[in-house]
C-alpha cells in the first residue's frame, strides 16, 4: 500500500540492506561497498547508513 501511494506521486522506494553477523564490525565489506558504489553511480545523493 505504501509503494502504491508513492508510485502514484511519481516516486519510488528503493534500497539495499546488508547485515553483518558481527555486531561490532563497523566496516563495509567488499560486496557491500561494490553495491553501494553501483547505486551511487545512478543515485548520487543516496546515503550509506551503517548501524552498530
Amino acid at each position: 500500500m505504501i509503494e502504491e501511494h508513492y508510485v502514484a506521486q511519481g516516486l519510488s522506494i528503493v534500497g539495499y540492506f546488508h547485515a553483518n553477523e558481527r555486531f561490532d564490525d563497523v566496516e563495509l565489506c567488499g560486496v557491500a561497498k561494490n553495491i553501494g558504489d553501483h547505486i551511487s553511480r545512478y543515485f548520487p545523493q543516496a546515503p550509506i547508513l551503517l548501524g552498530i
